[in-house]
């Protein structure tokens, strides 16, 4: 999947998102952002939830499955944006991709 597909993608169902977990911002970051995901690669997702909302352990694999079945991929990897660590963030900043 391209970089453009995967954030077309989301970007069709992004109110779905909003409406049923509260996403108000969703990007791409990682080796898909940067133009260096090969085929096996995974795709890293950050977010960002409606003010005084969170996702309790169940919620956050619901996601998670809604997403791997959104993108049609198995490897995802999911961070909240305000717990992202502040190294990888700022490594990875230069590169988000929002959709």
């Amino acid at each position: 999947m391209t970089l453009q597909e995967a954030k077309q993608t989301l970007y069709k169902r992004k109110k779905e998102l909003a409406n049923e977990f509260g996403i108000v911002q969703i990007g791409i970051f990682g080796s898909l952002a940067e133009g260096k995901a090969t085929k096996g690669s995974d795709i890293d997702l950050f977010y960002v939830l409606e003010d005084g909302r969170r996702l309790n352990l169940k919620e956050l694999d619901a996601l998670e499955e809604k997403i791997r079945t959104i993108l049609r991929r198995r490897k995802v990897d999911m961070v909240n944006l305000y717990f992202m660590n502040p190294i990888v963030r700022f490594r990875a900043e230069k590169h988000f991709v929002y959709v």
